[in-house]
């Protein structure tokens, strides 16, 4: 409905076969597909019942935008069709729980049926979120609103691991109290992951393990009067484990092994070195720094897998086994995890009391780690600062390719707009404009039939493509149609110049063949009136029913008409003939080059707004001239009108008083007549 649209889709909430902090992730991402702020968040709800899943997932959207996003919200039941005829907020009304559901959002709700076709439920919802936007002030959710709601995720993320590590640090000493002897403890940390990790465990404890190990685990035991705790830590590049929490678990492993571990075990199985065991040491590097090499020894397991052959000969065998054993000073040994000799055990002991006195009795320190940890966060600090940069420059990158793709196209509307030939149809009603633009066109684009009314009761605008020639044709209502308002049709025809924008090129003014009647005349000084004498230069009269001529040619019929030819010569001799009932193009095509010849004439040039502004204030002066000239001559005739009346008035009141004159001295001669009559009387009595 001439309202552009952008809709952004995103992954669903509680898909089992999707990571939840993925999810969360690429509904973040999805403010910057609405850049630079979505102005509504469709919350879509099927209707039927109102189950945990969406509870959970109102709350999960709350937890990423904010709760400042219910401004900006609104619910969208689907599956409309299951009210059977039943008012939505009928079927609302009836739940408490949709009821709280839809007065979370101000009241803001809609439905969809999207089995049906009838566009009117989304112009429907259209017309809501602009009415909810109205209610925010134009206003649309920010991307600062969505920074401090990630901020406040983030923070309170912290604050719950913080509780947790203080928890299990607690736990931990409290279990450390009352497991631990009075004897000295000898903390072994195991690394590398899989099965070999909880075997040495059990080789070193002589203990059986209880399972595979997916977090960090810490037992306790007694060997050859030194007790021991080993603590097992989760694989590394398990498939099936997030990296990121296995990270996290290795480095929870150094709070198990409080105030600090003696020894990291390295354990690399014999065999080919494989990249994931390289990986490994580069992986435990980042995670305890450079610092706990000192406190770090190779193990190797599968001894059995020697078949006799020395360890030490194996290692020279190989220079990435020979590099590896040195970057840990010489510190290696081998298990056979097979084997139940206890010597392999004892042996491994005293190696690492070995490696413990070189260095001074000292154990790998949490402040160590700490380090280590501000270490790796500043590094993923400086690579996140790298990526956003990167993001923000491919970014820019986007943009500036996407506007100088957007500049292109409009460039080439505008050098397409430049070369279209636009035509304006004018003329009385009935003259055929439409069948005219139909035949331009070639194609049935405008309403043509045979009526007594007009069919076009507004301007009509169509574009099409003639020999290569981009065109576009505006259709007008007709003059001196009886049921429409004289001042309305004068509008309409005003209205076709911002079809036409930024201004036509040619003014057809469409003559129908035959009689040259008043009410062509008319339509002629009607069209000047309105588009001023400068639009003769960009007009051309358009003979119509060329099929009257009836083989003479155009110019003899003009020739033999003085009115015709008087026309004619006020267009400077533009004209043309159709016959509409014709299929033949070579008469467009003729019409075309003849348009093209007057703009030459013209200069490459098309009438303008300008002219026409200009047109409609000498209109607007001309106007006020005849105004002002009837009020005058209305004022000289009501003053005329009123002393003729008074005139009038004057002579009936002489006449009036005359006549009372006249009748007064009637009745004095009556009266004297009667008195001397009655003398007469008075005398012959006496």
């Amino acid at each position: 409905n001439g309202q552009k649209v952008s809709v952004i889709d995103t992954p669903g909430l509680f898909d089992t076969r999707v990571d939840e902090k993925k999810t969360i992730e690429d509904l973040g991402r999805c403010m910057y597909y609405a850049s630079p702020g979505p102005h509504v968040f469709l919350v879509l709800v099927p209707l039927g019942r109102y189950t945990e899943e969406e509870k959970n997932t109102v709350l999960k959207l709350q937890k990423v935008f904010g709760e400042g996003a219910d401004r900006y919200s609104m619910v969208l039941f689907t599956h409309g069709d299951q009210l059977k005829g039943k008012p939505i907020d009928e079927f609302i009304q009836e739940s408490e729980e949709l009821k709280e559901l839809v007065a979370k959002y101000n009241g803001r709700y809609h439905v969809f049926n999207n089995e049906a076709k009838d566009p009117s439920q989304v112009t429907e919802l259209l017309d809501k979120i602009r009415k909810m936007m109205e209610e925010n002030g134009g206003n649309h959710y920010t991307t600062e609103m969505f920074q401090k709601a990630e901020k406040a995720i983030k923070e309170e993320k912290q604050r719950i691991l913080k509780e947790k590590e203080e928890q299990m640090r607690k736990e931990q000493e409290r279990l450390e109290n009352k497991i631990m002897e009075t004897k000295q403890l000898l903390s072994i940390l195991l690394y590398e992951g899989s099965i070999y990790e909880t075997a040495c465990e059990f080789r070193i404890l002589k203990s059986s393990p209880n399972s595979l190990t997916d977090i960090c685990k810490k037992a306790f035991g007694e060997v050859n009067g030194q007790n021991v705790s080993v603590i097992d830590t989760p694989g590394l590049f398990d498939t099936k484990v997030d990296k990121e929490k296995t990270c996290k678990d290795l480095a929870h492993s150094i709070n198990y092994a409080s105030p600090g571990p003696h020894v990291f075990l390295v354990l690399v199985p014999l065999g080919r070195y494989t990249e994931e065991e390289k990986n490994t040491v580069l992986e435990l590097q980042k995670v305890f720094g450079e610092g706990a090499d000192r406190y770090s020894m190779v193990l190797f397991t599968h001894g059995d897998q020697l078949k006799g052959k020395p360890i030490d000969e194996f290692i020279q065998e190989s220079e990435e086994l020979k590099e590896l054993v040195g970057k840990y000073n010489g510190h290696y040994h081998v298990f056979n995890n097979e084997a139940k000799d206890q010597s392999q055990v004892t042996e491994l002991l005293d190696k690492i009391r070995k490696m413990m006195e070189e260095n001074g009795g000292n154990h790998y320190t949490t402040e160590m780690f700490q380090k280590a940890e501000e270490a790796i966060k500043e590094k993923k600090q400086r690579i996140l600062k790298e990526k956003e940069e990167q993001m923000r420059k491919e970014r820019e990158r986007l943009v500036k390719k996407i506007m100088e793709k957007y500049e292109q196209q409009m460039r080439q509307v505008e050098d397409d707009m430049e070369k279209m030939r636009k035509i304006v149809l004018l003329g009385k009603t009935g003259v055929g404009k439409s069948a005219t633009g139909n035949t331009i066109l070639g194609n049935k684009v405008f309403k043509s039939e045979l009526s007594p009314n007009s069919l076009t009761d507004i301007c009509k605008k169509a574009f099409g493509d003639v020999n290569g020639q981009k065109v576009s044709v505006i259709d007008t209502p007709g003059l001196f149609d009886t049921k429409v308002d004289k001042e309305k049709t004068i509008d309409d025809l005003a209205q076709c110049i911002n079809y036409a924008s930024p201004g036509p090129h040619v003014f057809l003014v469409l003559v129908p063949l035959g009689r040259y009647t008043e009410e062509e005349k008319n339509t002629v000084l009607k069209l000047q009136k309105v588009f001023g004498e400068g639009a003769d230069r960009y007009s051309m009269v358009l003979f119509t029913h060329g099929d009257k001529l009836k083989g003479k040619p155009i110019d003899e019929f003009i020739q033999e008409s003085e009115e015709l030819k008087e026309l004619v010569a006020k267009y400077n001799g533009h004209y043309h003939v159709f016959n509409n009932e014709a299929k033949d193009p070579s008469q467009v095509t003729e019409l075309l080059d003849k348009i093209r010849k007057m703009m030459e004439e013209n200069g490459g040039n098309h009438y303008t707004t300008e002219m026409f502004k200009k047109a409609e204030e000498a209109i607007k002066v001309e106007k006020q001239r005849i105004l002002k000239e009837k009020e005058e001559q209305m004022r000289k005739e009501q003053e005329e009108l009123e002393k003729e009346i008074k005139e009038k008035y004057e002579q009936q009141m002489r006449q009036a008083q005359a006549d009372m004159e006249k009748m007064r001295k009637l009745m004095e001669s009556r009266d004297r007549e009667t008195r001397e009559e009655a003398e007469k009387l008075k005398k012959q009595h006496e």
